[in-house]
């Protein structure tokens, strides 16, 4: 029979692996939306995005199911701010904190990027306000481009001095 302090050692260290491991994990997710970035930068370049005829032509080829440059570049764009959102959210369930997270999280542009994933990966009607009130709203690429900078951050310091934040993270969220 394990003796008290042997139980609170064992979940000690579960809690220490379900820390590492959430840091982890929000780095690959991060990694992801940031491929998907890099990817809408390189399918950008094929077409300008205020081009009306790139419009037209994307919007005549989605009746043929076809891909575009426009559609392509969309389409990385799109998704690369939902996969931001999916960390941002699992940052704030996971109960991560950074100040500079923190406060940029406390921004409305998460709920206007939280409504942006939501029509993205529920297949909402082409024209939802969400899509465009992310693109519309003054400075919300860069708010999420600093956000997706930060948490970036932050994990590279997690895991650069993995026992300090692992300690610092239990103390403040409890086992």
């Amino acid at each position: 029979m394990a003796t008290i302090l042997e139980r609170q050692k064992a979940a000690q260290m579960r809690a220490a692996e379900r820390a590492t491991k959430r840091a982890l994990s929000l780095s690959i997710a991060l990694l992801r939306a940031d491929a998907l970035y890099e990817a809408f930068t390189t399918a950008a370049k094929d077409v300008d995005a205020a081009d009306a005829g790139a419009r037209a032509e994307a919007s005549d080829a989605a009746l043929k199911l076809r891909n575009t440059a426009f559609s392509r570049a969309d389409a990385m764009a799109t998704v690369h701010f939902g996969a931001l959102y999916a960390v941002a959210d699992k940052w704030q369930e996971w109960k991560f904190s950074d100040p500079t997270v923190d406060k940029l999280l406390a921004d409305p542009n998460l709920t206007l990027l939280k409504q942006h994933r939501h029509a993205v990966f529920h297949a909402d009607h082409y024209d939802h306000g969400s899509f465009k009130a992310l693109g519309e709203k003054p400075g919300a690429f860069e708010w999420a481009a600093r956000t997706a900078a930060a948490i970036r951050a932050y994990l590279k310091r997690f895991h650069a001095d993995p026992a300090k934040h692992v300690i610092d993270h239990i103390k403040r969220t409890g086992w």
